[in-house]
């Protein structure tokens, strides 16, 4: 048994872990069905799901979980009374690994960054709102114009793009403002 988490209560739940990441390393606990105490929390569970994938130290990444596609925030046993699930049914937990949050500084390359809209021209160029608050134009894989290029950003994420014509387009973003830019 694992030292944090031996069971210091009566209430157990049983358990399957599901693997929701692609890399072969995490996929040996996929499956897995185990009866664990009902006061197990993330931390508890990421100590043993590495122990299960028999992971060294340096190699412990930090996984997050989701029962039902619901984040799992708390212990399981708050979890499942607040869902009025029942602990006799087995439990099953997809764990992944979390997304970084996009990059809010200008950047000359989208891929670093969240895409949240797009809308394409008639010549091919694309253009990109990003969750940065800023918005990039590309053409043939590269970026044409960088969102630095635009002396206007947002100060939350773009949800909508619009080309208005072949050198101007429309920003629209969720801290209800909007844009009109010239290229």
């Amino acid at each position: 048994m694992v030292g944090p988490i031996a069971p210091s209560s009566s209430k157990t739940i049983q358990i399957r872990f599901k693997c929701g990441i692609e890399n072969q390393t995490y996929k040996s606990a996929h499956n897995a069905v185990l009866q664990v105490p009902a006061h197990l929390g993330r931390k508890s569970l990421k100590t043993l799901l590495h122990t299960l994938l028999n992971l060294s130290e340096e190699d412990r990444p930090d996984f997050h979980f989701l029962v039902d596609e619901v984040p799992l925030r708390t212990t399981l046993d708050k979890f499942i009374e607040r869902r009025n699930l029942s602990f006799e049914n087995t439990l099953s937990l997809t764990y992944f690994l979390p997304i970084a949050e996009p990059n809010r500084e200008p950047d000359t390359s989208i891929s670093q960054n969240w895409i949240s809209s797009l809308h394409a021209h008639k010549d091919g160029r694309v253009l990109a709102g990003l969750f940065s608050g800023r918005s990039s134009i590309v053409h043939d894989d590269k970026v044409i114009l960088a969102e630095s290029s635009f002396p206007h950003s947002h100060e939350a994420p773009v949800k909508a793009v619009q080309w208005l014509n072949d050198n101007h387009f429309l920003t629209a973003s969720s801290d209800e403002t909007a844009c009109v830019l010239a290229i």
